[in-house]
């Protein structure tokens, strides 16, 4: 980034791709602070390196991009309210983009950039996805479009071939490790080798297992599927039975114990403990019996023994005679 920018060949428009919880979001609402602040020809304020981009965190521009209140940046993200029923939606729909072109066609208020970060751009439906081609299609000057994506392939082509893609990869174990550290100082150093293995590069998703008791939890499925094809089925109903009930607290256990599931074949499979092409069949119904769960609005105890009961089978097949 910092090269095309030097290069005076900016691209308008970047599609950050890569795992969630790596840091995409980050960087670019990095980038669009360094952008603003270049624009106000502030290139040079005190303590901001020429190699990098960072502003310092004394720099108005800083201050204001972090609480959102930048007159030349404008984010777009699912749960936004929408423009004409005013309720939070899940999508990011093709009034929120109109709202981002017109915002793009303006001057910038303080001469510079005009800067649009869309975070999870793949929320975007297809309404609004055919809007944002037109404005990269014939972008105005001197602005900028940040796509951030945990899928890229589930945009348009049309809008992947408008924009210059940077990959973000998984952060290494001893990146994970060491920012739990900083940021969770209370757990010791198992538990955080535990959620350093469980989170796959993603410092989000660590966190996110570290303050839902995901490290706990993960020894529990182990408990569970440690002696198959041996199954405990009343400690497998009495399992389930703790993520069955509504509110947000049983929703985002349910969908934990789903990935965890889904992670205990995975870490198995990459460590050569089991083979085979069953192996992979059960670990993918698990991941699709977690995205059925909720569009289709499937019970969920059943959903949680059947993803159970296809690793036991799994197991079991494993240890048939031939």
């Amino acid at each position: 980034m910092l090269g095309a920018w030097r290069s005076g060949r900016m691209p308008h428009a970047w599609l950050v791709g890569g795992p969630r919880g790596i840091g995409k979001a980050t960087l670019a609402y990095r980038f669009a602070r360094f952008v603003l602040a270049q624009g106000q020809g502030t290139a040079s304020l005190p303590g901001m390196p020429a190699d990098s981009l960072e502003i310092p965190v004394s720099a108005p521009v800083f201050r204001r991009v972090a609480a959102g209140s930048h007159a030349d940046l404008l984010s777009l993200e699912p749960g936004m309210l929408h423009p004409e029923t005013n309720k939070p939606t899940q999508d990011i729909v093709v009034g929120h983009v109109r709202r981002a072109i017109d915002f793009l066609l303006k001057t910038a208020a303080e001469g510079g950039w005009r800067v649009v970060v869309i975070d999870e751009a793949e929320a975007m439906n297809r309404s609004a996805a055919n809007a944002l081609l037109k404005i990269l299609e014939e972008p105005p000057s001197n602005c900028l479009l940040l796509l951030v994506s945990h899928n890229p392939g589930r945009l348009l082509p049309t809008i992947r071939s408008r924009c210059r893609l940077l990959t973000l990869q998984p952060l290494a174990p001893s990146d994970v490790d060491a920012l739990l550290a900083e940021l969770r100082p209370t757990l010791d150093a198992s538990e955080r080798q535990i959620l350093v293995e469980l989170a796959n590069g993603s410092i989000g998703r660590a966190l996110e297992l570290a303050d839902s008791g995901g490290g706990e939890l993960f020894r529990e499925v182990d408990g569970l599927l440690g002696r198959l094809p041996d199954l405990d089925v009343p400690a497998a109903h009495a399992f389930t039975d703790r993520f069955v009930r509504a509110g947000e607290g049983a929703d985002a256990g349910f969908r934990m114990v789903m990935e965890l599931i889904a992670d205990w074949i995975e870490r198995r499979l990459t460590t050569g403990r089991i083979a085979g092409p069953l192996w992979f069949d059960a670990r993918d119904r698990v991941r699709r019996l977690a995205g059925l769960a909720d569009g289709l609005n499937l019970d969920r105890k059943q959903v949680l023994l059947g993803a159970l009961l296809a690793v036991q089978r799994a197991a079991a097949a494993a240890v048939r005679p031939r």
